[in-house]
């Protein structure tokens, strides 16, 4: 995060494989463990960036989904959503876009 310049945009993971995935594609990108792990206490942190979620698409995803827009929203802090088709998550649609 400290190489990243202020209003830079910053991928939030459900997932570290989707992190992974996202960083090999060159977008800048952290991972939380799962669905129900990410920590109000990571927001102030994450404030200065430009911030797009990126949850799998399940129940797990809308949980993660709904957490980031509340711990965002407290702090009048936009987010906006990247959602894979249903049943995937970034690092399927990632496959996908490699293997066209």
């Amino acid at each position: 995060l400290k190489t990243l310049a202020p209003n830079e945009t910053l991928h939030i993971c459900e997932g570290i494989p989707d992190t992974i995935a996202l960083e090999g594609r060159g977008l800048r990108a952290v991972g939380v463990l799962g669905a129900n792990s990410f920590r109000v206490e990571w927001v102030d942190e994450l404030l200065p960036f430009d911030l797009v979620g990126v949850p799998d698409s399940d129940s797990g995803g809308t949980r993660f989904r709904e957490s980031l827009s509340r711990a965002f929203h407290a702090r009048s802090k936009s987010i906006r959503f990247v959602v894979p088709p249903e049943g995937m998550d970034a690092g399927d649609v990632i496959s996908r876009i490699a293997d066209e």
